[in-house]
């Protein structure tokens, strides 16, 4: 008959389009499986990101209580500035710089990560 396959054909034809089905079916199982490790991964970045904007909050707040505290324990005007239970160090002269290059370091490293 014109138009239809032999038998041994036909079952050869039927193994072929089972065989195809299957490598579709393994191919949209490994493609959600990338997807689902993706949305993992995505999750996981977006956490770090929020636990570094948390670190660098608490770093700025860090620096400003330092600088606050080195404000308190300068000498007054009326003082000699002889006391010898001060810090060896000398504090900055102005804190307030070294809070924003400390906030604009973590802010650099916060948008190198999100990239």
């Amino acid at each position: 008959m014109v138009g239809t396959l032999p038998a041994a054909e036909a079952s050869q034809h039927g193994a072929s389009d089972a065989s195809a089905e299957q490598a579709r079916a393994a191919r949209r199982v490994a493609r959600q499986a990338a997807l689902t490790r993706a949305l993992e991964a995505e999750q996981e970045a977006a956490a770090a990101a929020q636990e570094q904007e948390a670190a660098a909050a608490r770093a700025r707040d860090a620096l400003a209580r330092a600088a606050a505290e080195r404000k308190a324990a300068a000498p007054s005007d009326d003082e000699d500035g002889d006391d010898s239970s001060a810090v060896d160090s000398e504090p900055p002269a102005t804190p307030d710089p070294l809070l924003h290059e400390a906030a604009a370091l973590l802010n650099l490293h916060d948008q190198a990560v999100a990239v």
